[in-house]
């Protein structure tokens, strides 16, 4: 097996992988007690930065703070994107069910679509436009009945998840050519400062 073909079947197990952990986080969240939002954020941060860390330390690929730097105002915005689709998606699984949060979140691809298109000017055809207004309709039908139960909070934060990290994504396509994992850990090292 070529060197290509073994990194791609990495990379969908990673992806999977991602994939199951990431589905869990809301089962978890609803039974921990004694935390709230912002003590949650910070263990999930110290051990994102912790793995991350380490990974730079195993790279030996320069200073991080270097490697951000070199990162500009897109590695900036990345990590502002990424801090606020984090702590948008915990408050929204406090205040809304699990399942709307997951829901809603998952509009993230369709949000990238969008600002791909408004931002880096992607071309966006027609039945492609109207494939995102038909699923974009549809979720909305589908969580409508939890706004009249006071769950519009949750959301609101969902959404406002979804359109943080596709604002990540678009940064990450605009930054390329750079290293925008650093964008990561300085997110991950600030919320855990907050």
């Amino acid at each position: 097996m070529n060197a290509s073909r073994l990194l791609y079947l990495q990379g969908c197990l990673l992806v999977l992988l991602a994939g199951t952990l990431w589905s869990f986080g809301g089962l978890i969240l609803r039974h921990v007690r004694e935390a709230d939002e912002w003590q949650f954020l910070f263990y999930r941060s110290v051990g994102l930065a912790l793995v991350l860390l380490l990974q730079f330390r195993l790279q030996r690929a320069g200073s991080v703070l270097g490697r951000y730097r070199e990162s500009g105002g897109v590695g900036i915005a990345a990590t502002l994107c990424v801090a606020v689709s984090a702590v948008s998606f915990i408050y929204s699984l406090t205040h809304t069910s699990v399942a709307n949060s997951l829901l809603l979140t998952s509009v993230s691809p369709l949000l990238t679509v969008a600002l791909g298109y408004w931002v880096l000017g992607e071309r966006l055809d027609r039945r492609t436009a109207l494939a995102l207004l038909l699923a974009l309709a549809g979720i909305a039908v589908m969580v409508r009945g939890d706004l009249g139960r006071g769950q519009w909070f949750g959301n609101v934060m969902a959404l406002t998840s979804a359109l943080a990290f596709a604002g990540y994504s678009v940064c990450l396509r605009l930054g390329r050519e750079r290293d925008m994992l650093p964008a990561v850990l300085v997110y991950a090292l600030l919320t855990a400062l907050v």
